[in-house]
């Protein structure tokens, strides 16, 4: 086991170490890009149409931008197929949401934040240990 997963007695539910990776990288990746838009919006004479049109306005942001749409549909692809076995379907609404709405820095950690959370659940489930 890896020493991001690793758990101690000390160190129980939440506080892994790879959780409080994935949380804080949820909130960076809620908190960062969101920051970024309201200063591009609020800094100058721009508008929305402007910040959309910056995205395609050279090749490099253009090739980012397609990047990012194969990355998310990828994750969203193979999240929806997790989300469905493990039946938290409604943590890939959240996520595909997320994805559109803020971005896939947030969506991605915050479900793998919820998956390993889930999946640690049903282990100790399955091996008749439960938590309070």
């Amino acid at each position: 086991m890896s020493d991001l997963h690793a758990e101690s007695p000390h160190n129980a539910g939440w506080r892994t170490p790879l959780r409080l990776f994935l949380a804080a990288m949820s909130v960076i990746g809620f908190v960062v890009p969101n920051a970024m838009v309201i200063t591009y919006l609020s800094g100058s004479d721009h508008t929305q149409v402007d910040y959309f049109r910056a995205w395609t306005a050279s090749l490099p942001s253009s090739q980012l931008l397609v990047d990012l749409v194969i990355v998310a549909i990828a994750f969203l692809g193979w999240a929806l197929t997790e989300a469905r076995r493990l039946g938290i379907m409604r943590w890939w609404l959240l996520s595909a949401g997320l994805t559109f709405a803020v971005g896939i820095c947030c969506a991605v950690p915050l479900f793998l934040l919820v998956r390993d959370l889930y999946m640690d659940q049903h282990r100790r489930t399955d091996a008749g240990v439960t938590r309070p």
